[in-house]
């Protein structure tokens, strides 16, 4: 069999580092040699790539949170001193490779709880210009999730006490992070071809958390505006596989910030951040720009607050603060119902559980949301389609007899009402809300006394008991009202008098 060439070779690695095959890495690397690759320092290189793989496959095996820093040390020691001998020795010829571990050193030291080296490397990183290129996606994906490390350890620094650590360095460092990771996904998506766009990869967790602290961080430091316009530019990003769980997130916070600490005269209407938006805005900035070739360079140290210029794609739309709260609700109405588990099987049911919270979460905000401009018919249009979840669930089902009762859709409010007393037979609410539907627009005299009847039923010490004998008091009343005989009527009228007296 013949040799593979040295761009094959050399392409197979980072095709599998870039889709995170850990596991081909060793047999990959055995082939190199001086016929295999352009690499000046192919031992060192070797070590590059088996610590990285050791690293990364416990990472992957124990997501943060997971696990505990004497754990990690155990695990992690050989390729944590590999990594340093590489640093120190300066074995690795070629500055892309020493950053390379540079920045894989500062993903290991936050993982060992050690925040100040975590720190110190990924700064040591950016001492010299970091290219981001779409040709090497591994090396970008490493920046990304070294910035995304470096705020998470300024966190826990300033959390101990570390007064010198700012609150702008690390909302820098986490939107450095996350734009970075945004870029990569949307034009990973965009250069796949159709018949592999299944496998583009997920952002990671840590990319993740990157892209949701930065704008809640503006928040809680006051800068409520500019942690909306944050939100709002996450959300233009063309949406991919890889961004779907997030988006769902990133609309639900962005709404609730909206509807609960945006007030009409402090609304800003969003801007055409897509041509005028910074995208990096950390300990970083930009030295030489090629758009032609799909290239940056950052440097972490020299500035602030610069440009990237690697966009990623973006929608476009001008809204007004109606359009964008319902848009914001009804995305994640649809997001949620497009994953939704339907299946009753045993081994579904966290899935399941999990959509349940999700729709209750969706349809609480579009109630506070519709009910503030009295659009009750579309929120029932909304409870509407959101039915499909609702097997057993009270919650939604409540909700959308109101949502119905509020539309003037009263015959049917009364049928989802009745479901709603199966579920909750006990609910003394729901057979009040039922009585009144039938007195008060529905002329069903006897059904609104038998539901009054079931409330009385349920005893003297039952929540709204005195509502019960209120409702049945005004049903015989009403009775009388409409009885032909003097009698039938004085009957009916000493009843809801007694009635009306408990």
């Amino acid at each position: 069999m013949s040799r593979r060439s040295k761009t094959s070779l050399e392409n197979d690695i980072e095709r599998s580092r870039w889709e995170e095959k850990w596991e081909h890495i060793p047999k990959l690397i055995e082939q190199l040699s001086s016929r295999t690759t352009t690499e000046s320092s192919i031992d060192a290189v070797k070590k590059l790539l088996i610590s990285e793989s050791q690293l990364e496959i416990y990472l992957r095996d124990n997501p943060l949170g997971t696990t505990d820093a004497a754990q990690a040390k155990k695990n992690l020691e050989e390729a944590v001193t590999n990594l340093e001998k590489l640093v120190s020795q300066d074995k690795l010829g070629k500055a892309e490779r020493s950053q390379e571990a540079l920045l894989l050193l500062c993903k290991a030291h936050f993982v060992l709880e050690d925040f100040h080296s975590c720190v110190k490397y990924c700064n040591q990183a950016g001492a010299d210009d970091i290219c981001i290129d779409s040709q090497s996606k591994r090396k970008s994906k490493l920046v990304a999730d070294g910035f995304a490390y470096k705020a998470m350890a300024l966190e826990q620094l300033q959390s101990a006490g570390q007064s010198e650590v700012s609150d702008d360095d690390i909302i820098s460092c986490y939107e450095c992070a996350g734009d970075i990771g945004l870029w990569l996904v949307t034009d990973q998506a965009s250069t796949q071809r159709p018949a592999v766009a299944s496998q583009i990869m997920p952002l990671g967790r840590t990319l993740e958390i990157a892209l949701q602290r930065a704008p809640v961080l503006l928040i809680k430091n006051g800068k409520v505006m500019e942690g909306v316009n944050r939100f709002r530019h996450l959300l233009r990003v063309v949406e991919t596989k890889a961004t779907l769980g997030l988006r769902k997130g990133l609309a639900k916070q962005l709404s609730q910030v909206l509807l609960r600490g945006v007030c009409e005269r402090s609304y800003v209407k969003p801007l055409n951040i897509l041509s005028s938006s910074p995208m990096i805005s950390s300990t970083s900035s930009l030295r030489a720009v090629s758009k032609a070739d799909l290239k940056a360079t950052i440097n972490v140290i020299t500035y602030k607050h610069a440009t990237f210029p690697l966009k990623p794609q973006m929608y476009n739309g001008d809204r007004n603060e109606t359009e964008e709260s319902l848009i914001l609700l009804l995305l994640e109405e649809a997001m949620v119902s497009k994953d939704a588990e339907l299946s009753q099987a045993p081994d579904k049911l966290a899935a399941r559980r999990q959509t349940v919270a999700d729709s209750e979460s969706a349809y609480d905000l579009l109630t506070v949301a519709l009910v503030r401009r009295a659009q009750y018919g579309m929120l029932a249009e909304c409870l509407d389609r959101g039915m499909k979840v609702a097997f057993e669930e009270f919650h939604l089902w409540f909700q959308f007899a109101l949502s119905l009762i509020s539309a003037g859709k009263y015959r049917r409010a009364l049928l989802v009402l009745k479901q709603c007393h199966q579920l909750r037979p006990d609910d003394s609410l729901v057979c009040l809300y039922a009585a009144k539907l039938c007195f008060n627009n529905l002329h069903m005299i006897d059904e609104g006394i038998k539901f009054a009847k079931r409330i009385v039923a349920m005893g003297d010490e039952k929540e709204l008991s005195s509502r019960g004998y209120l409702a049945l008091g005004i049903g015989y009343s009403l009775l009388a009202s409409e009885a032909c005989l003097r009698g039938e009527r004085q009957q009916l009228q000493k009843q809801a008098i007694d009635t009306l007296q408990k």
